[in-house]
């Protein structure tokens, strides 16, 4: 059996129950901003936005470690189709034909029609339901592993730490104000569009890497957790301040910001900091393999099961009564 790395397994946990919150707390996003309810969710909401490029970077950290076994890129992609993406491609099928029976069933439509062929080929196109587009992304990611694991096993540790400083700045940055600028009338920055390299999810993916294998000084760690900590207080803040005084905006919840950067690198490194060299007994340790394992099924069918309670109007009384607990 392959040896597991707990912390990863740990961060992989925390991540798939932050996005089950996630879900669960945007329940009462659609309510006046104003209201005691709205302004708990976005607390809630704000604290777990760092989940979605927290599987990411996992994801980097297990396909970019640096094994001993020399392999070409030809066996490294034999390896990731049969074994990774076939694994995926799979989910992706049955869980889509899986959540168009819901919502036909839902909608009174006839479930799985003559048009079950084009929704078929719908499922390469766009996701049926909302989680399902993270597959397509991991999908995606792992493709382009095995090129960007050519990078990270002949770049020293300088060369990457300057890569992921450009995806902060020209990647994550610009998107940020991009969007910024956008939601207050002016033009983007018509720059940001030339540097697709440096934005979308790659950063995260390297980020993996470069966490994993490189230990940060204590006082970067400290600065690290100081200024993520910042950043939770900035998202919950702005947002509140931007949806009651102008619109309601989720432009402070993208992934693709630096702030989310920040906070999911501050996790995973604390993660690893704390339990990287813990002792588990076998009980605990196995407990924690167990759990991880399922973590995959239960992204996989947590919305169907939240949307279920939302129909019965069971979510928002219990998430109700877990925020009168605090």
């Amino acid at each position: 059996m392959k040896e597991r790395v707990i912390y990863i397994d740990i961060l992989r946990i925390l991540a798939t129950f932050a996005v089950v919150f996630l879900h669960s707390a945007s329940s009462f996003w659609y309510t006046n901003p104003t209201t005691i309810n709205w302004q708990f969710s976005n607390f809630y909401d704000s604290l777990v936005r760092w989940c979605v490029p927290m599987f990411v970077t996992i994801s980097g950290a297990l396909f970019l470690r640096d094994n001993k076994e020399r392999s070409n890129i030809k066996s490294e992609y034999k390896k990731i189709i049969s074994k990774n993406i076939f694994r995926i491609l799979t989910a992706l099928i049955i869980w889509s034909i899986a959540y168009k029976i819901y919502t036909d069933i839902v909608n009174n439509s006839a479930v799985l029609n003559k048009e079950f062929i084009k929704l078929f080929l719908k499922i390469f196109v766009y996701p049926i339901y909302y989680h399902l587009w993270f597959l397509y992304l991991i999908i995606g990611l792992y493709i382009l592993a095995p090129l960007l694991k050519i990078f990270t096993k002949n770049a020293t540790k300088q060369e990457v730490k300057i890569f992921l400083i450009l995806f902060l700045t020209f990647g994550l940055g610009l998107n940020l104000a991009n969007s910024l600028l956008e939601f207050f009338g002016f033009s983007p920055i018509y720059f940001n569009k030339n540097l697709p390299e440096l934005g979308g999810y790659i950063g995260y993916f390297i980020a993996g890497f470069y966490f994993t294998n490189f230990t940060l000084s204590k006082k970067c760690r400290k600065y690290l957790y100081i200024l993520a900590f910042i950043f939770v207080l900035f998202t919950i803040t702005g947002t509140s301040l931007l949806s009651i005084h102008i619109k309601r905006t989720e432009i402070l919840y993208q992934n693709l910001t630096p702030h989310t950067a920040f906070i999911t690198f501050a996790i995973f490194v604390f993660v690893k900091d704390k339990f990287y060299h813990y002792n588990f007994s076998q009980k605990a340790s196995n407990l924690i393999v167990k759990t991880s394992l399922l973590t995959f099924g239960i992204y996989l069918i947590h919305a169907l099961v939240l949307d279920l309670l939302k129909k019965q109007r069971y979510l928002k009384s219990v998430i109700l009564q877990i925020i009168r607990l605090f």
